[in-house]
C-alpha cells in the first residue's frame, strides 16, 4: 500500500480518558489525536471533504466513549471497524475505513511473499511435504503471479469471513493473505502446470469462479479433503451402526457434508431375527448425539448431516416431527436435518384422496430398490398381500408434512421418480438419497459412498459494459470459464484425500462433479431484468444451457487424458443421451450443435455427472452476491460476523444505481431499513428500479419453481431450491410443492423461509379433504423452447395450482 501524505496537525487534547496497554507491556495515556491521524491516513488527506472530516470525527468520538478505563492497543482498530460497520450512514467512507483496517490487519499478521507464507505454514505442519516441494520448484514464478490489488475486491464482511474460516490458521492467528489462498488452491489442482495455475488463479482472484469451501480451506494440507458432499446408506443391522458412525466421522473431519440414507431401518415394533426393533427414531438419535462430538474444534466448517427416508416408511410421522421445537427430548433430533423421498404414487393418491399404506422396510425391501412402474407394481403387491403396518389417508400425511415444514422449515422434499427418471446413473441402480443440501443426485450403496467436488460460477462477473455503459452478459466468457472448471475439478479429483475405501470406489468409477452458479438475482438486476419476467427466463435458460453444453463437451475432450469414467459403457450417455433428453418436450436453442456433441459423447465422457446447483452460502460471503439462484431475500441484510459484530449490508449495485441518480444518502438508507429491506414503498425511486429489485416476498412465489424447471434439463444432478412464504400458509405451500412435482423437479424443497404476518407463526388447520388440482399443467410445459424470441413470447404457465376451500385458506 502506498503511504498517504502527512495528515493535518490537531490541537493536543489533555483530557485523560483511559490507559493503552501495548504488547511490549508499555502503558500510556490514550491519545485521541493519534486515532484521528490514523483515520486521515486511511482516507487519504489530499481528497478529504467536509463530510469525510465529519465522519472521521464521529468515529473517533464514538470510540472514545467505548474505551473504558483501559484498552489493549491491538483492540483499538477492531473496535473502529465494529463502530464503522454499525454507523447508520450511507457515506461510503465508513466502509472504506473498516475494509482498509481489516485488510491491513491481515497484512500485518502475514508475510507478503507467497513462498514465505507457505514455508511458515509447512514448518508448523499445516502443509504436506509434496506440496511444499512443489512450491520450492516454482518459488520465484509463484510470487510473481500474485496480484495484491485484487484484495480490494473484498468487502469488510468478506475479509472477516476469510479470516474466520478460509485462511490457514494456527493457534488463533492467520498465516496467509486472501490472494495466497487463491494461489494455494490453484496450485493444489494444477501442480507443475504453471500456465494453468496462472489461469485458474486469475479466474478465482477476479471472482469469476469459486471452488467449494473445502477446496479453499484444505488445498495443500497433509490430508486435503476437497469434496463437499458424501452420500451413504445406513446399514439396518445394529451391528453396522458403529461402522456407519465411523464413516460419518471420517467424512465430516475433512469438511464434508453427509447425506445419510436411513430408509432401510426397520420400523418400530418390527420383528427381525426374533428381536423387536426400536425403530428409526432411536437410530437417528444415535447419529444426532454424535454430531457435537464430531464438531469439537471445528470452527471453520461445522458438520452438516441430512437424513433421508421414503414416504411409505411406517415411522414417517415420528420422522417428520423430529425437529419440532416443542417436542420431548426423546422424540427430537437437534443437530441433523431431515428429507422425505417422495414417489409419484403417493402424490397421485393425495390428489385422488385415497388411502396410503405404511410399511416396515424389513417387510418391503424391494420398495427401496425400485422406482417408477416397478415401484408401483411392488407397492400394490405388498398392499394386496396385507403386509402394511397401517393405513392412513394420503392427504392426512400430506397435511402433517406441510404443517411440520411450516413449523420447522423441514423436512426437505425430493421426488424419487424425477431423480431416478432423469439421471446418468440409472444403470447403477435406484438412487435412494441425496447429499446434505439436496443438490446431489448420485447412486450409492454399501460398497460405494457417493462423492462430489463442487464449484460455482459467479454470474454477475460475466456482465460486460459497452461504450455507453450498457450492460450485456458474456456467454462466451461463461462457456470458457465452465470449460476451465471441468479441467480444474478433474485435477482436484486426482489430488483429493478420500479416507474411506467406499468413497474412493465411487470417486474413481464415476468422477461426479457439480458446477453451480451464484448471484443469479444480482445478474438479473444488473441487467435491469425483473426476476419473474419473460426476459429473466431467457437469460436463465441460456446460462444453464451454456454451462451444461460447455461442461459436457469439455468432459468429452478430456477422455484423451483420463479415459471415459469406468462406469461409462452401460450409462445413458453411452447411448448419446443428454440430461435434457430425459425431460418431456424440452428444447434447446440453436446456439450450440447438440447433435454433433451427441456423436462425440457416445465415444466417452470423463465425468458421469457435471452440474449441480448448490446453495453457495459460504462462498457468496466472499463474492458479495446472492446465494445460488435465489431471489433477493432483502435489499439490506444484517449479519452477525464473528470478528466484527453485527453488520448491515446493502445490495452494492442498487446503491450504485441510486447514487448515480443522486438518491443514495442517509435518509434513503433509513427508508430502506424502515421498509424491511424493500424499496417498493419508496416512490422517489424510479418504477423500473423498484420493479427490478423486488425481493423474494414481492415476486410471484411460483417464479423460483418456474426458473428451476427452465434450468432442470441442463442440471444433471439437482438444485437446492428454497421457497419463500409470507405469511405462512398450508394451502400456499401445498400449491408450491405440487407445482414443483408437476414441473418435474428433482428437489421440491431444500428449506422453507417464512416471514410471518404480525411477527408470529399462526398455523390454521384447514380441511385438506377438499384439495383438488386447478388446471394442472402438462409436465415440463415451460421447457418447450425453440428460440429466444419464442421463449420471450411464451406465457408462463401458472402450473400446479392446489387449492382448498376459500374459507379454510389463511
Amino acid at each position: 500500500m502506498n503511504p498517504s501524505p502527512e495528515p493535518p496537525q490537531f490541537p493536543v487534547e489533555h483530557e485523560h480518558t483511559c490507559y493503552v496497554r501495548h504488547r511490549d507491556l508499555r502503558i500510556e495515556d490514550y491519545d485521541h489525536n493519534k486515532v484521528l491521524t490514523r483515520l486521515y491516513q486511511i482516507v487519504g488527506v489530499d481528497d478529504i471533504t467536509e463530510d469525510a472530516e465529519e465522519a472521521i470525527a464521529n468515529l473517533a468520538r464514538i470510540l472514545k466513549t467505548r474505551l473504558g478505563h483501559s484498552v489493549l492497543s491491538k483492540d483499538i482498530e477492531p473496535m473502529i471497524v465494529s463502530i464503522a460497520e454499525s454507523v447508520d450512514s450511507a457515506d461510503p467512507i465508513y466502509s472504506t475505513i473498516s475494509t482498509t483496517l481489516l485488510l491491513e490487519a491481515i497484512y500485518k499478521e502475514t508475510d507478503r511473499s507467497f513462498y514465505q507464507a507457505m514455508n511458515r505454514a509447512h514448518l508448523l505442519g499445516l502443509l504436506s511435504a509434496p506440496y511444499k516441494d512443489l512450491i520450492e520448484r516454482h518459488r520465484y514464478e509463484l510470487d510473481s503471479i500474485i496480484v495484491e490489488s485484487r484484495d480490494n475486491l473484498f468487502s469488510s464482511t468478506a475479509l472477516a469471513a476469510l479470516r474466520d474460516k478460509y485462511l490457514i490458521r494456527h493457534q488463533g492467528g492467520i498465516l496467509e493473505r486472501p490472494q495466497h489462498m487463491f494461489l494455494r488452491t490453484a496450485l493444489q489442482a494444477h501442480g507443475d502446470d504453471i500456465d494453468s495455475v496462472k489461469l485458474v488463479y486469475g479466474l478465482m482472484s477476479t471472482h469469476k469462479i469459486l471452488p467449494g469451501s473445502p477446496i479453499l480451506i484444505n488445498s495443500g494440507t497433509p490430508s486435503p479433503g476437497l469434496a463437499s458432499s458424501y452420500m451413504l446408506p445406513v446399514d439396518p443391522d445394529p451391528r453396522g451402526l458403529l461402522d456407519n458412525l465411523a464413516k460419518v466421522y471420517e467424512l465430516t473431519r475433512i469438511d464434508g457434508g453427509v447425506g445419510l440414507g436411513m430408509g432401510s431401518i426397520p420400523a418400530r415394533g418390527s420383528i427381525v431375527d426374533n428381536v423387536v426393533t426400536s425403530g428409526l427414531l432411536s437410530n437417528a438419535k444415535a447419529f444426532d448425539s454424535c454430531i457435537p462430538i464430531m464438531d469439537q474444534g471445528r470452527s471453520q466448517r461445522p458438520a452438516a448431516v441430512t437424513t433421508f427416508i421414503e414416504v411409505w416408511h411406517a415411522d414417517v410421522f415420528s420422522y417428520v416431527s423430529m425437529k419440532r421445537p416443542d417436542g420431548q427430548d426423546s422424540e427430537i433430533t437437534k443437530n441433523m436435518f431431515t428429507c422425505l423421498w417422495i414417489n409419484d404414487l403417493f402424490m397421485k393418491r393425495v390428489n385422488n384422496d385415497e388411502l396410503w399404506t405404511l410399511f416396515s422396510p424389513s417387510d418391503a425391501p424391494n420398495l427401496i430398490s425400485s422406482h417408477g412402474e416397478d415401484f408401483q407394481h411392488e407397492y400394490r403387491r405388498l398392499e394386496a398381500a396385507g403386509l402394511g403396518k397401517t393405513f392412513i389417508k394420503a392427504r392426512a400425511l400430506w397435511k402433517t408434512i406441510i404443517q411440520m415444514i411450516l413449523t420447522t422449515g423441514g423436512p426437505s422434499i425430493m421426488f424419487k421418480d424425477a431423480v431416478n427418471g432423469k439421471t446418468n446413473h440409472s444403470h447403477l441402480g435406484t438412487i435412494t438419497q441425496s447429499g446434505p443440501c439436496l443438490e446431489n443426485a448420485q447412486y450409492c450403496d454399501d460398497q460405494e459412498t457417493a462423492v462430489t467436488v463442487l464449484a460455482s460460477l459467479v454470474l454477475p462477473n460475466f456482465i460486460t459494459y459497452d461504450g455507453l455503459y450498457e450492460p450485456d452478459f458474456d456467454y462466451d466468457d461463461l462457456e470458457s470459464s465452465s470449460r476451465q472448471l471441468v479441467r480444474t475439478m478433474n485435477k482436484v479429483y486426482g489430488e483429493a484425500y478420500f479416507p474411506v475405501p467406499s468413497v474412493r470406489a465411487s470417486a474413481y468409477s464415476h468422477r461426479a462433479i457439480g458446477i453451480g452458479i451464484q448471484g443469479l438475482a444480482d445478474t438479473f438486476a444488473m441487467l435491469s431484468v425483473p426476476f419473474d419476467s419473460p426476459a429473466a427466463r431467457v437469460i436463465n435458460h441460456k446460462i444453464a444451457e451454456t454451462i451444461y453444453y460447455a461442461a459436457t463437451d469439455e468432459s468429452c475432450n478430456l477422455i484423451g487424458a483420463y479415459g471415459p469414467h469406468p462406469s461409462f459403457n452401460k450409462s445413458p450417455a453411452a447411448l448419446g443421451w443428454f440430461q435434457h433428453d430425459m425431460w418431456d418436450d424440452s428444447k434447446v436453442t440453436p446456439r450450440y450443435d447438440w447433435e454433433e456433441l451427441r456423436i462425440k459423447i457416445r465415444k466417452g465422457i470423463t465425468n458421469s455427472l457435471l452440474t449441480a446447483y448448490m446453495p453457495t452460502a459460504g462462498t457468496s460471503q466472499l463474492s458479495g452476491y446472492t446465494e445460488g439462484f435465489e431471489p433477493f431475500p432483502s435489499l439490506c441484510v444484517t449479519k452477525d460476523v464473528r470478528s466484527i459484530g453485527r453488520v448491515m449490508t446493502f445490495s452494492k449495485h442498487l446503491t450504485g444505481k441510486l447514487d448515480e441518480l443522486g438518491l443514495w444518502d442517509d435518509e434513503m438508507r433509513r427508508d430502506i431499513v424502515d421498509h424491511g429491506g424493500s424499496i417498493q414503498g419508496i416512490h422517489e425511486i424510479p418504477l423500473e428500479i423498484r420493479d427490478t429489485y423486488r425481493t423474494c416476498w414481492e415476486i410471484d412465489p411460483h417464479s423460483p419453481i418456474k426458473l428451476a424447471a427452465e434450468r432442470g434439463p441442463f442440471v444433471c444432478q439437482s438444485q437446492s431450491m428454497s421457497l419463500y412464504m409470507s405469511p405462512p400458509s398450508l394451502n400456499a405451500l401445498s400449491r408450491q410443492l405440487i407445482h414443483a412435482w408437476w414441473a418435474g423437479l428433482k428437489t421440491g424443497l431444500y428449506c422453507l423461509v417464512t416471514r410471518p404476518a404480525g411477527g408470529s407463526v399462526v398455523i390454521v388447520d384447514p380441511d385438506l379433504t377438499t384439495l383438488t388440482y386447478d388446471n394442472p399443467p402438462l409436465a415440463h410445459a415451460d421447457q418447450r423452447v425453440h428460440s429466444d424470441e419464442e421463449l420471450e413470447s411464451e406465457a408462463c404457465h401458472p402450473g400446479g395450482n392446489v387449492i382448498v376451500s376459500e374459507d379454510d385458506d389463511e
